[in-house]
């Protein structure tokens, strides 16, 4: 396969962040020949959020950025294998309890399947964790 700047990332990117900047400037432009308050806001806002688009396109063409790096660090987790989503083998039987308890008040209450053993886990997670917050933290 040969290598043409059509197959290549910063050629594209180029482009588009040429097309963003033609776009700003006329965001830009238009915001004085309009009178309305929030439509120029709305301008301002957009030219400001492409602007932030146009430094991302320039930080992957840099590779300034961490996350545009070729090289990807993933961390391993401390206490073994990652659990998969949905396995709750690590739980212990009390907080299955609870939440099978939790699950049932849902589906009294008329909450699918579903949505409810989310909830109820979602719950029994909260309320395991070492961290105390908001209506959980005692007050003096």
């Amino acid at each position: 396969m040969k290598s043409t700047s059509e197959n290549k990332p910063n050629h594209h990117t180029q482009k588009i962040k040429a097309q963003m900047c033609q776009l700003i400037d006329h965001l830009r432009l238009d915001i004085g020949k309009i009178t309305e308050a929030k439509a120029q806001a709305l301008f301002e806002t957009s030219a400001e959020v492409l602007t932030g688009l146009v430094k991302a396109f320039d930080d992957y063409e840099k590779k300034s950025e961490v996350a545009w790096r070729t090289k990807t660090v993933t961390s391993r987790p401390k206490n073994g294998p990652p659990v998969p989503q949905g396995v709750k083998a690590r739980y212990a039987d009390k907080q299955k309890r609870q939440a099978e308890h939790i699950e049932a008040g849902y589906a009294k209450k008329g909450v699918n399947t579903k949505t409810a053993k989310a909830r109820a886990w979602a719950t029994v997670q909260t309320h395991s964790s070492d961290k105390k917050s908001g209506s959980s933290r005692k007050k003096n």
